[in-house]
């Protein structure tokens, strides 16, 4: 009998030693996506150099540990396991995830800018706004209008879900950037829409969220709010009507999508239902007559754009441009979306014959507004070549 149980239990044993192989040559279960840091490594080339070097060993090593059987469930599984039991985020990702109070996902870039870390020069960041109004004044003499976005953190919309013994207390009297810049915005007159504000108030209101538990970016519904007042203060400086998107009715389920999704995502978990909340779906009709006019516009932004554009694209316009953090040039056109590399300093197909050019920064890194955009606009018009 105990011979019977020891082969049983070897066979058992080399039985799930192949798993994974025969996962990998057959796949007889469906693979798995994981989100985040994914490394894959491929095999190198095997002669006597990469042999003897030990080259050859490493690499097989590194590329059995990426791509054997089963990788991603057994990844997803620990994962899981932390998440349910420990309270842990083991999940592999470029940025640091913390789970808040009622489970609620944030960035720790966030959180350590909302406490004050590290403090800005108020000197610099009055600087940045001169800047601003600058470019604002240089443009308009190119009949091109301006406008300047503030995007909000979740870390500073939804503080009372961020653990204590992330926030540094003692530094809360401090001001933050974002409280300094709207204040300068203010004095030099530039034309600029606080998101922070508009999403804060409809907080306190207490109709609907303006981010989601599992996710870093405002809401479709937040970020269909704030293009209702961009629409708005364009229609004042253009002196024109536009097409208005419609934000309410608003449908209420637990059905997160697209960026309402993106931190849960990246904590790579079976179940997320301890992550899912009430979600605000905003109508997205358009208002609009045949006489409304349909600008051309430049966006210069960060990742927040992107939710604030799906709003927009194909209602406000029917052609845009966007300098993602002004390195890539992202187009939409007439429903259809492609990215140009190699052309972001290219100043015709950027600015020349737009009729809008607006800026968005979150508020966490305010002190780096356009990141390169305004000093290089500026240089361009400020110089002959385009006198």
């Amino acid at each position: 009998m105990k011979k019977i149980l020891f082969f049983i239990t070897i066979i058992l044993f080399l039985t799930v030693l192949w798993i994974p192989l025969a996962q990998m040559k057959f796949e007889f279960l469906p693979k798995k996506d994981l989100f985040g840091v994914v490394t894959t490594s491929k095999l190198s080339e095997l002669n006597n150099e990469s042999w003897f070097e030990g080259i050859f060993q490493e690499n097989i090593t590194n590329w059995f540990q990426d791509n054997f059987g089963l990788r991603t469930y057994l990844i997803k599984t620990e994962n899981q396991f932390n998440w349910q039991v420990f309270n842990e985020l083991s999940s592999k990702t470029n940025t640091r995830i913390i789970r808040g109070l009622e489970n609620y996902l944030y960035e720790y870039a966030y959180i350590d800018e909302y406490s004050r870390r590290p403090q800005k020069d108020s000197k610099k960041l009055e600087l940045e706004v001169q800047m601003l109004k600058t470019l604002q004044n240089k443009l308009e003499k190119h009949d091109i209008e301006f406008l300047f976005v503030i995007s909000p953190s979740k870390a500073s919309v939804y503080p009372e879900f961020i653990p204590n013994n992330y926030i540094f207390q003692d530094r809360q009297v401090l001001s933050r950037s974002y409280d300094m810049v709207t204040k300068y915005l203010d004095e030099y007159g530039v034309n600029y829409i606080d998101g922070h504000k508009i999403l804060k108030d409809i907080k306190e209101e207490g109709d609907y969220e303006v981010f989601t538990k599992g996710g870093v970016h405002w809401n479709y519904y937040g970020a269909c709010k704030v293009v209702e007042r961009i629409v708005g203060r364009l229609e004042g400086l253009l002196n024109k009507d536009m097409n208005h998107v419609m934000c309410d009715p608003v449908i209420v389920d637990m059905d997160a999508h697209g960026t309402d999704r993106d931190l849960v995502e990246l904590i790579n978990i079976w179940t997320d239902e301890e992550v899912s909340g009430p979600t605000p779906h905003p109508k997205l009709d358009i208002e609009k007559s045949n006489n409304n006019f349909i600008p051309d516009i430049l966006f210069v932004g960060d990742s927040f754009t992107h939710t604030l554009l799906q709003v927009m694209d194909g209602r406000i316009y029917n052609y845009r441009e966007l300098l993602y953090y002004f390195k890539r040039r992202i187009i939409f056109d007439e429903g259809a979306y492609s990215e140009i590399e190699g052309d972001v300093l290219d100043w015709k197909k950027n600015i020349e014959g737009k009729d809008v050019v607006v800026i968005e920064n979150n508020e966490s890194h305010i002190h780096d507004v356009g990141f390169g955009f305004i000093e290089y606009a500026l240089k361009i018009l400020e110089s002959e070549m385009y006198d």
